[in-house]
């Protein structure tokens, strides 16, 4: 989760040069552009809602690899047109990230270290914006919007193939059963 909160959620950051520098937008782009990404996450925070299966690490690591895609072709989208079609699916995928993140942080640690595990998460998930986004915002300075989206995308992309790997490792408890006790 800390690879794609401090590298991949910086639209705040990377959108509105996006608006203005790439597509050379007005003030009117940027709020349609945000107004289709809240579009997207209103729908995907509804779709995570009415879910009733219990969240995972596995399914985390996707919509990680989910949201970096999709952060990745927002930044390569030709047209303004393209990019609002994209925008609203990554805002869904981003909420679900999020959302299943802290469910999953909750529903998986034991309730003694339940408010410790959710105090880490919210600085993760809000402490690494003030790192992330002068990170994004130089990058998108100095080198485009569409360069600070994609490298932000890409990391979201291997940070959760790293996860997903993880998770098919083989566990100590699993090799070692009886060293472990």
């Amino acid at each position: 989760m800390l690879f794609v909160f401090l590298f991949a959620f910086n639209f705040t950051v990377l959108l509105p040069l996006f608006a203005v520098r790439t597509f050379h937008g007005t003030s009117s782009t940027y709020g349609l552009i945000l107004s289709l990404f809240g579009a997207g996450s209103l729908v995907g925070a509804l779709v995570m809602a009415s879910r009733a299966r219990r969240p995972d690490p596995r399914r985390l690591a996707l919509l990680g690899v989910a949201l970096g895609v999709a952060t990745i072709a927002l930044a390569f989208a030709p047209s303004l047109t393209v990019a609002w079609i994209l925008l609203p699916p990554l805002g869904a995928a981003a909420i679900a990230f999020a959302i299943t993140g802290n469910s999953t942080l909750q529903l998986t640690s034991s309730p003694e270290m339940r408010g410790r595990v959710m105090a880490l998460y919210t600085v993760v998930f809000l402490g690494s914006t003030p790192i992330g986004g002068p990170i994004a915002g130089w990058i998108g300075q100095h080198l485009g919007p569409r360069v600070g989206l994609a490298g932000g995308g890409v990391i979201a992309v291997a940070g959760s193939v790293l996860g997903l790997a993880a998770q098919r490792a083989p566990s100590a408890a699993r090799v070692f059963p009886n060293q472990l006790r």
